[in-house]
């Protein structure tokens, strides 16, 4: 029953989802639907925590013994899954962070999943205070915000626009992380500069349409301008 909750809100969206769409992909009454969940909002809810659940246990398994910055960039390729069957999860929790904005009840579900993310983040952050590739001023608490920050809003941008794929999302993250780098070798320097080259270039090109867009405007309004 959760997993044709997840994946009716992932067709068609929480608030064109009802109880009836849930009862038919899961073959069963609306009867028993509402005997294990009194709202829709329950339904969410219970799908949230268990498209988390199957996230977080993914992650577990897949970062084994990683430490400090390539934990974090091994985080980063989890999130960004090239794989169809995941992608409902993202949506289920896009649909959550919507009802989040609005509904106390949702706000504090988000709270407690994020808690243990950003905590993750920043335990890899703290590993590479440790192990000497990141600065010891760092701000762990800060940045580990930031960059869970900047991975959801991706996240979100991957999902409603084609300028930014999984591909762009994940190079502007890395590069964000290597930013984080000290430059202890000519090795570091040069992943760094190559994260850096890699998002710069991914900058430009989603820039690239939107500033056709301008001078094609600019190039209209002056030549209306000399016609006048």
């Amino acid at each position: 029953m959760i997993d044709a909750a997840i994946r009716t809100i992932d067709a068609v969206g929480f608030d064109r989802t009802t109880v009836r769409d849930i009862a038919a992909a899961a073959d069963t009454a609306t009867g028993s639907v509402h005997y294990y969940f009194k709202t829709k909002a329950d339904l969410l809810q219970v799908a949230f925590v268990e498209t988390e659940r199957r996230f977080q246990a993914r992650v577990t398994e897949a970062l084994g013994d990683l430490r400090g910055l390539d934990k974090l960039l091994r985080l980063i390729d989890l999130s960004f899954p090239e794989n169809p069957e995941l992608v409902p999860a993202w949506n289920v929790e896009i649909d959550l962070w919507q009802q989040a904005a609005r509904q106390p009840d949702f706000r504090a579900l988000f709270e407690d999943a994020n808690r243990p993310w950003v905590a993750l983040i920043e335990g890899a952050l703290r590993e590479a205070v440790t192990d000497a590739q990141a600065p010891a001023a760092l701000d762990t608490e800060r940045c580990a915000l930031e960059l869970a920050a900047l991975l959801d809003g991706l996240t979100l941008y991957c999902r409603v626009t084609d300028r930014v794929d999984s591909h762009i999302a994940a190079r502007l993250l890395k590069a964000r992380v290597a930013d984080l780098a000290l430059p202890t070798s000519s090795d570091a320097r040069s992943r760094r500069s190559r994260a850096r080259g890699r998002a710069g270039e991914q900058r430009a090109k989603t820039a690239q349409p939107a500033v056709q867009k301008r001078s094609t405007s600019a190039d209209g309004a002056d030549q209306s301008s000399r016609q006048r």
